[in-house]
C-alpha cells in the first residue's frame, strides 16, 4: 500500500509535537516523548497530544522525577492526551503515533471509535503490552499500519 502524502504530513506533525514537548521541558530530564495526531476521515479536523503529566501538575514535581516508576505513575500517554484534547466523537478517525500503542492506549482508542492506527513496530520494554495492543486492534477491526510503510 503506498504511503499517502497526508500520512507523511500527519506523522511529521506527531514527531514535531514530541520534539517541542521535550524542548518545552514538559518531561523529566532525559525522557523521550511520544507525539500523537488524530484526524477525521476527511482529514479536515485534527487533535493532538504528547506524553506528559495531567494539566495543572506542578512543574517542579516533573523536574524531580528520576525513576521510571515515578514517571509511569503520573504520565498521561500521548494517545490518551490526543483523545481527551479532541473532545468530540472519534468514530472513524485515524491515529498517528511516534511509538506503538500500549495495551491501555489501545483500549481507550478502540473505545473512542478510532478505526485506523499508524505507528512504528513495537519495541523496547513495552513490547509485550504493544503486542497485546496490536491483537486488540485486530480483534476489534481496527486497521494497524506500521510506520514507515
Amino acid at each position: 500500500m503506498p504511503v499517502l502524502w497526508r500520512d507523511k504530513t500527519l506523522m511529521s506533525v506527531a514527531l514535531e509535537i514530541a520534539v517541542q514537548a521535550v524542548r518545552a521541558d514538559k518531561l523529566p530530564p532525559g525522557r523521550a516523548c511520544v507525539g500523537c495526531v488524530l484526524t477525521s476521515p476527511d482529514y479536515r479536523a485534527i487533535a493532538y497530544g504528547h506524553t506528559g503529566t495531567p494539566s495543572g501538575f506542578p512543574e517542579d514535581l516533573v523536574a524531580a522525577m528520576i525513576s521510571d516508576n515515578e514517571w509511569d505513575r503520573w504520565c498521561v500517554h500521548a494517545e490518551v492526551n490526543a483523545i481527551a484534547n479532541a473532545r468530540r466523537d472519534l468514530t472513524g478517525w485515524a491515529l498517528f503515533s511516534t511509538k506503538a500503542a500500549c495495551r491501555e492506549c489501545a483500549k481507550v482508542s478502540v473505545q473512542a471509535g478510532v478505526t485506523r492506527v499508524v505507528a512504528p513496530r513495537w519495541s523496547g520494554r513495552f513490547a509485550a503490552s504493544q503486542i497485546d495492543a496490536d491483537n486488540l486492534f485486530r480483534w476489534c477491526g481496527v486497521t494497524r499500519e506500521e510506520w514507515p510503510a
